[in-house]
C-alpha cells in the first residue's frame, strides 16, 4: 500500500487543511486489526487519534476482549 503524504499545496504559504482528504481504507475493522497487532507485540496502552472515532475504539475493544485481553 502506498503511504499518503501531505501535498505540497498544504505546505506552501496560504495552504489549508481543506486540501486534505480522509482515508477511505481506515474502517473500524482495519483499525482493530492494527490495534490487536500492537498489543500482541507488547503494547500495553492503545487508543485513538486522527481519523478514528467511537466506532474504531469499539471495534478495537471488542477484538481485544474476544482475544482474551482485559479492556479498562
Amino acid at each position: 500500500r502506498k503511504a499518503t503524504r501531505m501535498t505540497q499545496v498544504i505546505l506552501i504559504d496560504g495552504g489549508t487543511v481543506s486540501e486534505l482528504k480522509a482515508r477511505q481504507d481506515f474502517i473500524p475493522q482495519a483499525y482493530a486489526d492494527f490495534g490487536l497487532g500492537w498489543v500482541r507485540l507488547g503494547a500495553t496502552f492503545t487508543g485513538g487519534c486522527c481519523e478514528d472515532g467511537p466506532a474504531h475504539i469499539a471495534a478495537l475493544a471488542q477484538r481485544l476482549v474476544a482475544d482474551g485481553y482485559q479492556v479498562i
